[in-house]
């Protein structure tokens, strides 16, 4: 299902037919990173944390301005959502650092945790999200850098210390954003796409995918996962 060379994979098909089933399966497999955009399912809540966020953002800005502007509304939730994925990345950081971690923390125990962080009694990753995200008046630039490092580092970690299963240099991580429709369909028309030869309205999924991307376009392979999904859609440009 993975090879080297896909940037994108989009995994869509009716409700029940076993997306997140397959998709947790691959990241037992294979280093990566689960996000699920669906309220009181798998995974963490900071998903829904930043959806929230951005939401509560736009509801103020119509408040208190008559004019729409869609590349500022772009902007926050990108910034929103590299200080998700930076309060993800110091978490896997942190287990990486553990001594004895190199023989015992895998790709399948990694997913095991994000698809199941109630096991730790407590939602980490949304907890330090909902911290770090006060974080958002600095610089996206700032912030691209800082999310950069720490990925390099991670993947570093995982290069030199041999986690299971190991790891090369030029091996993708993954990014797995489960339910997307949710996020497909949430917000329309309060973001535009980044392509300059289209800038028409997109719902809070393109912002959200476009950060991802641009953190490591060659580095990770995006798998967005979600009923209703299909291979030419547009939130992806």
């Amino acid at each position: 299902m993975v090879k080297e060379k896909h940037r994108s994979l989009i995994v869509f098909g009716v409700s029940g037919c076993g997306k997140t089933r397959a998709v947790i399966e691959l990241l037992s497999q294979y280093w990566g990173f689960y996000f699920n955009a669906a309220d009181d399912d798998w995974g963490s809540g900071d998903m829904m944390t930043l959806y929230n966020s951005v939401r509560s953002y736009l509801k103020d800005v119509q408040v208190s301005s008559a004019v729409v502007d869609l590349e500022i509304n772009n902007l926050f939730a990108r910034k929103t959502t590299l200080l998700l994925f930076i309060s993800r990345l110091l978490i896997f950081k942190y287990c990486l650092s553990v001594p004895g971690s190199s023989e015992t923390f895998t790709s399948a125990r990694w997913a095991l945790l994000q698809v199941c962080p109630h096991v730790l009694f407590k939602d980490l990753f949304n907890a330090l999200f909902v911290k770090l995200v006060q974080l958002r008046h600095h610089r996206e630039l700032d912030l691209s850098d800082f999310v950069r490092n720490v990925h390099e580092d991670v993947r570093d970690r995982l290069v030199k210390y041999g986690c299971l299963p190991k790891i090369k240099d030029y091996t993708r991580l993954l990014i797995v954003n489960d339910e997307a429709q949710f996020l497909g369909d949430q917000l329309n028309g309060s973001f535009q796409s980044k392509s300059s030869s289209d800038k028409s309205p997109r719902p809070l999924l393109s912002p959200i995918l476009h950060a991802f991307r641009d953190i490591g376009q060659d580095q990770l392979t995006f798998v967005t996962c979600g009923t209703g999904l299909s291979i030419t859609n547009r939130y992806h440009r």
